[in-house]
């Protein structure tokens, strides 16, 4: 895992971009293009194995530099500063852009429609998707999503050793899957979407064996699946589809075009096609990267650890008999992670309805605690706390008796 995630550790933000260059405008990042029609993409397919990207920017610049991939030109933005460049002047002076390779996997054979533009209007519909009173729904679902994976995947593996990239990948995947299509079991999707993933940038040639041919026909039996998914949805009142129970799939049927019209399911598929692709290798890089410097970095691990729900705050468990010297311990332990205001009242919950962005804060705060208190009782004890609705509650109900 270690040299995959070296490789990756370069942070190199790639963007295809593309403008108009006048008369007087003849300059260009330095570097190399490589061979004609398939440029530098046969070194950046083994880029884990010889630091392709790095060699790159040790030779031309370690800002950004110029190359060839899938068959276009681009600029290869190194680090924290091409980063903020970038995303700091989308649609100014940059505009993110998809080469048609990816068009001909992400989008069905007879569509029109231009993977490119069909991001940007994505980038308008998701906001509704994201919205509070919507991700309140979601955190509960992916924090059961994660137990389980941990529980079944890594703590239950066979053996000592687990693979963290890999094991990333399918847990995003399933996420993924849930919250986009409100999909369960994610399997008949996985290894479809594993050869989508891998013909994106590879050579562009569509040819039967290729890894480009095994894309465009994998990505056609997604859409195969997706399809009586989306007609089942279409099926289904309106009404019944309010703004916090909706998932990704519900919102695209129901959003129409600046002309009022609503998109077709094959066109919904591949958008979520599109969608599942842009999510899932930066989400999955992000978490192993998450393990890898957690790994390395063991005192870092454990100021994390103390933060798990799970976690034993203080060494005594509350018996019945013992509350006054566990009481001053807890104290103690909360004033150190500033939660202290959850068990005196002095942070008061706020209003679901009319403040749900600072609800959800809260509410997450105090589920924490309610965790902490779980753990620091005896069992007959922690009855009590299991049904409690607040923090508050609980510590009242442990000093009335």
């Amino acid at each position: 895992m270690s040299t995959a995630l070296c490789a990756t550790h370069a942070s190199l933000s790639l963007f295809f971009i593309s403008r108009k260059k006048s008369p007087r405008d003849q300059r260009s990042p330095p570097g190399n293009t490589g061979w004609p029609f398939i440029g530098e993409s046969l070194e950046y397919v083994t880029s884990g194995r010889n630091d392709t990207p790095i060699k790159r920017m040790d030779k031309f610049s370690p800002e950004v530099f110029k190359t060839s991939i899938a068959g276009e030109t681009v600029a290869v933005f190194c680090g924290a500063s091409g980063n903020k460049f970038l995303f700091s002047n989308e649609n100014k002076l940059v505009g993110s852009w998809w080469p048609p390779t990816i068009d001909k996997i992400i989008t069905a054979k007879n569509s029109k429609i231009n993977v490119t533009l069909q991001m940007r209007k994505l980038r308008r519909i998701l906001p509704e998707f994201l919205k509070p009173e919507a991700l309140q729904k979601y955190v509960p679902i992916m924090d059961r999503m994660a137990t389980q994976h941990l529980e079944r995947d890594w703590s239950g593996a066979s053996n000592k050793q687990v693979k963290a990239f890999t094991l990333a990948k399918k847990f995003t995947f399933e996420i993924a899957c849930r919250l986009f299509m409100s999909v369960e079991d994610s399997d008949e999707f996985r290894k479809p979407f594993g050869l989508v993933a891998a013909g994106l940038f590879g050579v562009p040639i569509n040819l039967p064996g290729t890894t480009f041919n095994r894309a465009i026909k994998a990505a056609d039996r997604i859409r195969y699946e997706l399809l009586p998914i989306l007609k089942e949805r279409r099926r289904q009142p309106n009404e019944k589809l309010d703004m916090g129970t909706r998932d990704l799939v519900s919102h695209l049927l129901l959003s129409a075009d600046e002309d009022g019209n609503f998109p077709t399911e094959m066109q919904v598929a591949d958008n979520i096609l599109g969608i599942l692709f842009a999510s899932h290798d930066t989400v999955t890089t992000a978490i192993a990267f998450v393990v890898y410097y957690l790994a390395d970095h063991p005192d870092v691990y454990a100021q994390v650890f103390k933060d798990h729900p799970g976690h034993l705050l203080v060494p005594i468990k509350l018996n019945g008999t013992n509350y006054p010297s566990w009481s001053k311990s807890m104290i103690h332990a909360l004033t150190a992670k500033n939660k202290i205001g959850f068990i005196n009242g002095s942070i008061e919950q706020p209003s679901e309805k009319d403040r749900p962005t600072e609800y959800a804060l809260w509410n997450q705060c105090n589920s924490m605690i309610l965790s902490w208190l779980t753990h620091s009782v005896e069992p007959d004890l922690a009855k009590g706390v299991i049904h409690a609705k607040t923090a508050y509650q609980v510590w009242e109900d442990f000093k009335d008796q």
